[in-house]
């Protein structure tokens, strides 16, 4: 749920009529706060996310390219697709009755032309920024030149890491429902995945472009 929902939200509670707002105590008006996923989208990066944000663009500087800006919308959908894989311990672009990739991103707010993903679970964020930039299909997400946003979601279970981060060429003209009539010229995803999943790392990539008035999409 993006910040500006949350407070939409937060204002009805308030909005309440006195006799009935009296009626709730406060330990339950927490709860509803926390209820609504506000403070995971609308906060600011954690440590894990800054250390992966800073760690793309310094990759990224190496080779000369441009840095990326943080995207507050991309960072929503990612924490949310972290927390997904997390709860079912499944590491995956789309899981089972989930949006793809591409549709996620728009209804978090994101507008785009093209879009990425590095997904991974992990022990701690050393192990999975290094092991993305040995994989040639991650690597290349974070040294796309194409790319100018990314926003990241990282979530701690079971003593490791989920960490997603979301890759894309932003734009500012092209409303949602532009984006899902291109999503609906594309066929399914396609991606470079690594070894299978293990105890230790796994990780999966996936870019896709999004060509406005063209009848297919390219990978």
């Amino acid at each position: 749920m993006s910040a500006p929902s949350c407070l939409r939200r937060a204002t009805k509670l308030a909005a309440l009529p006195p006799k009935l707002n009296n009626l709730l105590p406060r330990a339950t008006l927490t709860i509803l706060f926390f209820v609504f996923p506000c403070s995971l989208f609308a906060q600011k990066p954690s440590a894990e996310e800054q250390f992966f944000f800073d760690s793309a663009n310094r990759e990224r500087a190496a080779q000369q390219l441009p840095p990326l800006k943080w995207n507050s919308a991309l960072a929503e959908a990612a924490r949310h697709h972290a927390l997904l894989m997390a709860k079912q311990d499944d590491l995956s672009h789309q899981l089972p009755g989930e949006p793809s990739l591409s549709q996620r991103a728009a209804q978090a707010g994101a507008r785009f032309s093209k879009i990425g993903e590095n997904i991974a679970v992990g022990p701690h964020a050393q192990s999975i920024h290094t092991g993305w930039m040995h994989s040639p299909g991650h690597r290349a997400n974070i040294l796309d030149v194409h790319f100018t946003a990314l926003g990241i979601g990282v979530i701690g279970e079971n003593g490791g890491l989920y960490a997603v981060e979301d890759f894309s060429t932003a734009i500012a003209n092209m409303n949602i429902e532009a984006q899902e009539e291109n999503l609906r010229r594309c066929s399914p995803l396609r991606g470079f995945a690594s070894a299978a999943r293990g105890k230790t790392l796994a990780s999966c990539a996936l870019t896709t472009w999004l060509l406005p008035g063209a009848g297919r999409c390219s990978f």
